[in-house]
């Protein structure tokens, strides 16, 4: 997990979270500290199948992306909420998230998401 400075050094803080809205899954990369945060990469505990089978998990996005300013955010769509839960028995996955702050020092802190927590929620349908 990440070393936590002082409370008043401003650092950056890389977040890989899980967005649900509407019966659909996204990943979001946010930077919710005070600095840009560099090199920024996240390495998932198993494949992350999305839509139309794309390896999410393994988009380029999340090997290196250069600068992730503060405030910012990265949404990437996973799938609709009916497929991903119907496909995998398990949806329980860790995501280690690694950055360098502008002093070049490293930062990694690990998040652990599972999706199988919003089975059964109602779904609201928008014709």
């Amino acid at each position: 997990m990440t070393e936590r400075p002082p409370l008043d050094t401003p650092e950056a803080g890389v977040v890989l979270d899980v967005d649900y809205t509407k019966g659909a899954f996204e990943l979001v990369l946010v930077n919710a500290g005070d600095q840009v945060a560099h090199d920024v990469s996240v390495v998932f505990s198993r494949p992350l199948m999305g839509a139309r089978n794309l390896r999410v998990s393994e988009l380029p996005l999340f090997r290196r992306l250069g600068v992730l300013r503060p405030g910012r955010e990265v949404r990437v769509f996973l799938d609709s909420a009916t497929d991903l839960l119907r496909r995998r028995k398990s949806n329980t996955f860790r995501a280690t998230v690694t950055w360098r702050d502008g002093m070049g020092r490293a930062h990694q802190a690990q998040y652990r998401h599972d999706l199988d927590a919003y089975r059964g929620l109602p779904e609201v349908i928008i014709p």
